[in-house]
């Protein structure tokens, strides 16, 4: 199986190496490896078309990593994509546990946690309170429902490796989803298909800084529900909608905590259908205070 890496890359000249040296160790050699430059004004272009490991370099200016790796799926000629961010770091094992999995099977996604934010990137390890116990095929929508239900995975885009021609069916990354792009783009994988998971971190992952758009809790929480909302007529039953009334609690209760008075109005109204009556008013009256009451009494 051909596995064609895509990584994009906005202003990481200074880590962009790191996430590159990665890709070229690993025990399963990557098809290719494709950098899409995102508007970057540092020299991440030139570092990448100097790099003996990289295939080709685009230089597009979409300021939006759901384009850029959109991007890079239309020019890629593997059976499988690979998604790696410019500040991560993927472990050697990485794409031959991938291969490993789906090699032969019918799966159309391979899942994979990475080492918790901060960690030295020292060897493969299980990783603590993944849901998966021990590396796991045939998973279904109900499975991806009880991920997220239970334990909050959000399924982060450098721990994936999706079938090509699967994922240019669904149209790729959502544009208009600015946060939580690789959760909602999961959600329509996985539709009448099966996926598979490794409970071992294969990947590495750099803290956000203050400026990511991982580092903003409430618009990701926001655009996590949004995703639950976008993919509703594709998901049903109790466990979904626990789900949903779950995320919309989340979602309005962190725009009340930190959200500015547009992300406010936008949750309130997005979640607002998915709680009961007694939420709803208790929310609303929320809304009504002033923020700097509501930090007092706790939100």
């Amino acid at each position: 199986m051909k596995i064609s890496v895509v990584m994009p890359c906005h202003n990481n000249g200074a880590v962009l190496e790191h996430a590159l040296d990665s890709v070229a160790a690993q025990a399963y050699a990557a098809h290719e490896l494709i950098v899409v430059d995102d508007a970057s004004s540092d020299d991440s272009a030139d570092r990448a078309g100097r790099h003996p490991a990289v295939t080709c370099v685009i230089r597009a200016n979409y300021r939006n990593a759901a384009a850029a790796r959109n991007e890079g799926i239309a020019r890629a000629t593997g059976d499988w994509i690979a998604f790696l961010d410019a500040d991560n770091r993927w472990h050697t094992d990485h794409l031959s546990r991938a291969a490993a999995l789906l090699a032969g099977g019918t799966d159309c996604l391979f899942v994979a946690p990475p080492l918790a934010s901060g960690r030295p990137m020292e060897r493969t390890e299980k990783r603590e309170g993944c849901p998966a116990i021990d590396d796991v095929t045939g998973l279904t929508q109900e499975a991806f429902v009880q991920w997220r239900l239970r334990r909050g995975w959000g399924f982060p885009t450098s721990g994936l490796v999706a079938l090509r021609h699967r994922l240019t069916e669904v149209g790729g990354f959502n544009v208009e989803q600015h946060r939580r792009h690789d959760f909602e783009l999961v959600m329509r994988l996985i539709v009448g298909h099966t996926w598979c998971a490794t409970p071992w971190a294969t990947w590495w992952s750099r803290p956000p800084r203050g400026n990511d758009i991982s580092a903003d809790g409430p618009r990701c929480a926001y655009f996590a529900l949004r995703a639950l909302t976008l993919n509703r007529g594709a998901y049903h039953g109790k466990a979904y909608d626990r789900l949903l009334r779950q995320e919309a609690r989340k979602a309005w209760a962190m725009a009340l905590r930190s959200g500015n008075a547009d992300l406010l109005r936008d949750a309130a109204s997005l979640a607002k259908p998915y709680l009961p009556l007694f939420e709803r008013t208790v929310f609303g009256i929320m809304n009504l205070v002033p923020k700097r009451l509501r930090h007092r009494w706790g939100y």
